[in-house]
């Protein structure tokens, strides 16, 4: 009896915490699109107009929760708030240059709907599509796809290159 209810008690905290992070997460209302036109996203400290780089979340953020290797693409996420925050570090190799340089893009994971992404971003999506919309606003690439079950949605965010320009 006294097991059963010691389990009674840590299960309720369990459950308590995780609603109290759930509240901290991105939400996409009028501040997060405000954020996104200006290249900052909510709830974080970088900015894709600073021109941050590794080095920068690092200081900010600390080691990275987990790597993702993909040879050409190194993911670093970090949980922050109980929201889960993707950095995805592109290298790119510049032929003409000769060089290499890296681009970077935020992943955010959302609980929102279709609905509520189209009504609070405001503008025309340059793609709309059910399970993918895109938007295009100075400079930036703001894209929304489907992640699995109906309001799961990974929010990619990154600057735009010549091929999104491309019409």
């Amino acid at each position: 009896m006294a097991m059963s209810i010691l389990l009674l008690v840590l299960f309720a905290g369990c459950t308590h915490v995780k609603k109290s992070t759930n509240a901290k997460q991105v939400q996409v209302n009028a501040a997060l699109v405000k954020d996104l036109k200006h290249g900052k996203i909510s709830g974080t400290p970088l900015s894709l107009n600073d021109g941050f780089s590794l080095t920068d979340v690092k200081k900010a953020w600390g080691e990275p929760d987990r790597h993702i290797d993909r040879e050409e693409v190194q993911s670093y996420v970090y949980q922050k708030n109980g929201q889960m925050f993707q950095i995805d570090d592109n290298i790119e190799t510049d032929a003409f240059k000769d060089q290499r340089r890296f681009k970077y893009s935020f992943v955010v994971h959302l609980k929102t709907s279709r609905e509520e992404i189209v009504k609070e971003m405001r503008m025309s999506p340059k793609i709309n599509g059910k399970r993918l919309i895109q938007y295009q606003y100075n400079g930036h690439v703001i894209q929304f796809e489907q992640d699995g079950t109906k309001n799961n949605w990974l929010m990619f965010y990154r600057n735009a290159s010549q091929s999104d320009i491309k019409e």
